[in-house]
């Protein structure tokens, strides 16, 4: 079974440059760093855009949707 493609590529390695930038880089620890790893894992490396929705990043790091955004607006005061 071969892996989907999106423009040629796997979309297994999407988002892997920005997951290493994020373990060789943030200061962010906790579920903060969980947080930016889900974002990191979602982010399209050749636009660097990233989308996904409150809802899923909760469904996926397995906090709420009120810590989430607490862990969102700590991120954003660490500058990541």
């Amino acid at each position: 079974m071969q892996p989907d493609r999106w423009h040629g590529r796997s979309i297994l390695t999407m988002g892997l440059n920005a997951i290493k930038s994020v373990l060789e880089n943030s200061k962010a620890t906790g579920s903060d760093r969980l947080v930016l790893m889900i974002l990191a894992y979602h982010q399209n490396d050749e636009t660097g855009e990233c989308f996904p929705s409150r809802q899923l990043i909760c469904e996926e790091s397995g906090i709420k949707e009120r810590n989430l955004i607490y862990r969102l607006n700590a991120l954003e005061s660490l500058g990541e």
